[in-house]
Order: C-alpha cells, then structure tokens, then sequence
C-alpha cells in the first residue's frame, strides 16, 4: 500500500471518529467515573499516548514515526489493548463496545482540537514524545507514560 493510500486510510478512520464522537454520549455513568485498576490505569495512559501520537502524525506529518512507535511497542499496544476492553466490560457491561468507542473518539476529538488551535505547539509536543520513543536504548512504555499530564487524560480514577 503506497503512502497516500496510507494517509487515506487514516483520515477517513478520523473523520469516522469525528463523526461518532457528534451523536454519541458521555463517558460518565449515572454512579459518577468508573474506577480503574493500576494496570488498567496504565493501560488508559498509554492509549492517551498512543492517541497524541496518531494525532500528532496525521498533523505534523510523522506518519513513518507513528509507524515504528507501533512496530516498536506492539506488544504493550496488544496487551493495554485487552486490558482496557476487560475495563470497560466490567464497567459498563453490555454497553461495554459503545462506551470503549466513545472513549477512544474522545480522547482522538481532544488531540485533534488542541492540535488544531495551536498546531506548532502540538507538533514541538509530538516530537518530543515520537524522540522519547525511538531512543535507544528503548524505553518501556510505563517510562513514556509518566507524565502527569497524560494522567490527566483519561478521565478514570484510581480504585481504592
């Protein structure tokens, strides 16, 4: 698949996400925030990453950047990934699809209008994440994530 195609893939999964986060509703229950478990609150931190760093690429044109920080992390991308469906199966049960995808298209509306408004910020931001993932040697995805501001994305709060 050649590097256009590539873009158009990824822009028509944006405007996808665009287009659900319009009619679908909040994250929160009628109980307040769902509660997450360490592991799943790291699993939460590295989809907000995961999500800047999309954003980032399709914005600032880094598209083979994101590609390796995919290649590289996959199996800590993989393993959140089951980790935070498991979260939102014991939250929100049957509705548990719906909410996950409310989630990952909040989170990609937030990148996007942020890197809208202050695109040369948000790209000096992008770099720096995209270095901080291909030093070498390479950094765990837990050392990528602590940043506060990350913590600050996701919208769950610790249990306990």
């Amino acid at each position: 698949m050649g590097q256009m195609e590539a873009w158009r893939r990824i822009m028509a999964a944006g405007l996808v996400l665009v287009l659900a986060a319009i009619v679908a509703p909040g994250m929160a229950s009628a109980k307040g925030p769902v509660c997450a478990k360490s592991q799943e609150l790291a699993a939460l931190e590295a989809r907000v990453l995961q999500t800047e760093l999309m954003v980032g690429a399709l914005t600032c044109g880094q598209s083979q950047r994101y590609n390796d920080f995919v290649k590289s992390y996959k199996g800590d991308l993989v393993k959140y990934g089951k980790t935070i469906r498991s979260l939102f199966k014991r939250a929100y049960g049957g509705g548990a699809k719906r909410k996950l995808n409310t989630f990952v298209t909040k989170l990609a509306n937030d990148s996007s209008q942020r890197s809208n408004s202050a695109r040369q910020g948000y790209c000096v931001l992008a770099m720096q994440l995209f270095d901080e993932a291909s030093v070498s040697p390479k950094r765990t995805m837990m050392e990528l994530v602590d940043k506060p501001w990350i913590r600050s994305k996701h919208g769950f709060r610790p249990c306990g």
